[in-house]
């Protein structure tokens, strides 16, 4: 049983400890599945954006007219979103932070 450990993390809010977090599930950093998590993460929100654009529910950037249409571009773990802001997107997004159904 000496190599199992267990980890608990302290909450510190302007500079003073006010208690502590003893995660019950997830992976812990260094572990070999993160990277296969992240990927299933990436992907996933790669095909949810992708699925946006052709939907028309969102509008990617055009470098020029003749220029197939950029949502997204994805490096190692960073991801750009370009898209355009209409009026009724706007207004569907308040609604939502409004409603709690938007973070």
């Amino acid at each position: 049983m000496l190599a199992i450990t267990s980890v608990s993390y302290s909450l510190v809010i302007n500079g003073e400890q006010v208690g502590h977090i003893a995660p019950k599930r997830g992976l812990r950093q260094g572990d070999p599945l993160s990277p296969f998590l992240f990927l299933i993460c990436a992907e996933g929100l790669s095909s949810l954006l992708t699925s946006a654009e052709l939907s028309n529910e969102i509008k990617g950037f055009r470098v020029s007219r003749n220029a197939p249409s950029i949502s997204h571009l994805s490096f190692a773990d960073d991801v750009m979103i370009f898209c355009e802001v209409t009026r009724s997107a706007l207004y569907q997004k308040k609604a939502s932070k409004i409603s709690g159904e938007g973070a």
